[in-house]
């Protein structure tokens, strides 16, 4: 689809800040671009050097120190430099990406403004709140029901709002005051480019695995409950057999390595980790693994990115369902699926994919990368930005 629309996405984080909505920024802005867009990226200033592939349809204003008043009043003044009266903002929101401890009411005000002001105000909610948890700190207590009010602020601003998974929306719909806004699911592609370099491949696999083993991988940055997670499941796949490594890539992953082969010394020397790899790097690791097991504590879902990145390369994986999984996993056939986070589950999922033959595998594996590509991929979601805002809603 070719656009000629000119799209205003605000940002709290952009490269080289790191980050999930930063990546996720970057790639949209240069589709949208590469589909005819103008796009126009204001975010903060940085004192890093990002060689960013710019064109003459993508512009980056790092233009602020912050998101206080003057800074808020700054951009206002250069939003106010382009044609209106409607101007399309597409706002990329976390509560914690605004400063103020992720309480910046005035924000979300400064946000009401322009929508007052006649500006079209989109915003692409990929965190709602924190969750309010009776066994906080009373602090606690006040950010989550702050960060309520600031969404029920931005929820009155917008005209559109865009969720990265679907459980968010009943969220939304709770903190609306008049007329019903619609809302529509935008998934959040890989932020791994598929790099194909068949050598590279293949001197890694003779590395990591030399003797024809089995590469069971996981991605991410091992923390928390995920890392709990793993703890239970991976030991168990290499005791059942010898003929197996694991291979653990992202950062983080060389300090729980380190921790798996403390609990369990006689697995030591079958526990790979990389570090931090470049994106490149990243995705010729994810093509010698034969399995990836990616659990999550709350479920599978569209806003999982070391997921998308294993389905969009179509390695076979393993993961499980929870509160916030969406529906299409379920009958996708495009994964191996735990119904639950349970270990055990986890680990007969992976037993029956590790078992299947190279045939089998690439089946599997290609499934996901076709549900990826139709689904979830970056082509999708420029196609919903610019598709006609009556058809999307849920």
């Amino acid at each position: 689809m070719n656009c000629t629309e000119t799209f205003h996405i605000i940002t709290g984080e952009y490269p080289p800040a790191r980050g999930g909505v930063a990546d996720y920024t970057q790639r949209v802005g240069h589709a949208l671009a590469a589909s005819g867009a103008t796009v126009h990226v204001w975010t903060r200033s940085s004192d890093e050097v990002e060689d960013d592939p710019s064109t003459d349809r993508l512009l980056v204003h790092r233009i602020l120190n912050g998101w206080s008043r003057s800074d808020l009043a700054l951009l206002a003044r250069r939003l106010d430099q382009f044609e209106g009266p409607r101007r399309r903002l597409l706002v990329q929101h976390t509560p914690n990406a605004w400063g103020y401890r992720g309480l910046n009411l005035g924000f979300a005000r400064w946000l009401l403004d322009r929508q007052r002001r006649g500006d079209e105000v989109e915003v692409m909610f990929h965190e709602v709140w924190y969750p309010l948890r009776l066994r906080d700190k009373p602090t606690r207590w006040g950010l989550a029901l702050g960060h309520r009010w600031l969404t029920r602020i931005i929820m009155k601003a917008c005209t559109f709002a865009f969720v990265s998974i679907p459980a968010w929306e009943p969220l939304l719909r709770a903190s609306e005051r008049g007329p019903r806004k619609p809302v529509t699911w935008l998934p959040v592609p890989s932020n791994i480019e598929v790099v194909e370099d068949e050598q590279a491949t293949a001197a890694l696999r003779a590395r990591i695995a030399p003797r024809g083993q089995a590469v069971i991988g996981s991605f991410g940055t091992f923390g928390g409950m995920i890392a709990s997670m793993l703890s239970a499941v991976l030991p168990r796949l290499l005791e059942s057999r010898d003929d197996r490594v694991i291979l653990l890539f992202g950062r983080g992953s060389e300090a729980y390595a380190e921790t798996l082969a403390t609990s369990h010394p006689a697995l030591a020397s079958r526990i790979i980790s990389a570090g931090s790899l470049s994106p490149a790097e990243v995705s010729t690791y994810l093509q010698v693994c034969d399995v990836l097991i990616q659990p999550y504590p709350d479920g599978l879902s569209s806003r999982r990115t070391t997921l998308m990145a294993g389905l969009a390369h179509g390695v076979p994986t393993v993961s499980n369902l929870g509160a916030l999984s969406e529906p299409v996993w379920l009958g996708s056939k495009a994964l191996a699926l735990a119904l639950e986070p349970d270990p055990s589950a986890l680990v007969e999922a992976a037993e029956r994919v590790i078992a299947l033959s190279p045939q089998g595998r690439n089946e599997l594996g290609e499934a996901g990368r076709e549900l990826y590509q139709r689904a979830f991929s970056v082509g999708r979601i420029v196609d919903l930005l610019q598709s006609p805002r009556h058809e999307l809603a849920i």
